[in-house]
């Protein structure tokens, strides 16, 4: 996991407002499971054990459902077909190192696996870390 800030408009975002309490709590997880790409392997078994070690394995992976479909109905995660998913937002909110020390490991799996194009963002722009990051 990494370290990663959450911004005062976090908590005044209207679209944040509309989700549960746990959805908000788990997409500042997700974060910290990304790479610097928004990028990360969709694994729900595993990302509950590493953010709800203490919680029991049948309720965190019910809520990680829960949250995620909550997550993607208002575009803040996109799940792709291929075992990924991305943050679509991620860039706008996280300050990240210098392009030649970002961590874009699972962005690269992504590509080498050939998955499918995810589809635009909110802005209608292809999701495209080197068209966005520069990398």
């Amino acid at each position: 996991m990494r370290i990663r800030s959450i911004k005062p408009g976090f908590w005044t975002d209207p679209t944040m407002a509309r989700l549960t309490i746990g959805a908000r709590l788990f997409y500042i997880g997700l974060w910290m499971v990304a790479d610097d790409a928004g990028f990360f392997e969709w694994q729900p078994e595993q990302i509950g054990a590493e953010m709800f070690p203490y919680d029991p394995a049948t309720r965190r992976e019910k809520n990680i459902e829960k949250w995620a479909q909550e997550l993607t109905d208002t575009k803040r995660l996109t799940i792709a077909g291929c075992g990924h998913a991305v943050i679509p937002t991620f860039k706008e909110h996280q300050h990240l190192a210098g392009s030649t020390r970002r961590v874009e490991t699972h962005w690269k799996h992504h590509q080498a696996r050939e998955c499918p194009r995810l589809p635009a963002d909110i802005r209608g722009k292809p999701q495209n870390p080197e068209e966005n990051h520069g990398v």
